[in-house]
């Protein structure tokens, strides 16, 4: 963004990592919600990105109200449309709603969970060259 003649200022790009999560799994019916370690799979995976300094805020969106009730105590949740066929579309969704937050996404899934935050911060190092914006 220019200011004036000759001054550059930068704006902050607001990364927003959604993780988009369906209880109707054909191979695996509420995995989100299957416990590892005495925690739902899905909440690993939101601890896991808010540790990521690149991103700006987490969210699950999905359209499942067994997923929200157990994610809306760790996360904000988001709910979507059940016909979506995939999770872009259901992140597409979300993202529509809130253009002024969600400026750059970043879509997350669970089974990522272990090698994760590694990704996240190399990922927005690039975001960050590519952009010549810095990152919140």
């Amino acid at each position: 963004m220019h200011s004036g003649w000759g001054a550059v200022t930068h704006t902050r790009v607001k990364v927003v990592g959604i993780i988009p999560a369906r209880y109707a799994s054909t191979r695996f019916p509420g995995k989100p919600l299957a416990l590892i370690c005495g925690k739902p799979l899905l909440q690993w995976v939101v601890e896991r990105c808010q540790k990521a300094s690149t991103l700006s805020e987490v969210l699950v969106s999905t359209d499942d109200e067994r997923i929200r009730d157990a994610v809306k105590e760790f996360c904000r949740v988001e709910m979507t449309a059940s016909n979506h066929p995939s999770g872009s579309d259901r992140i597409a969704e979300v993202a529509a709603r809130c253009p002024e937050r969600c400026q750059l996404m970043i879509m997350s899934h669970s089974e990522t969970e272990l090698r994760l935050l590694n990704e996240l911060h190399a990922t927005g190092s690039s975001v960050d060259a590519l952009a010549g914006l810095p990152l919140d």
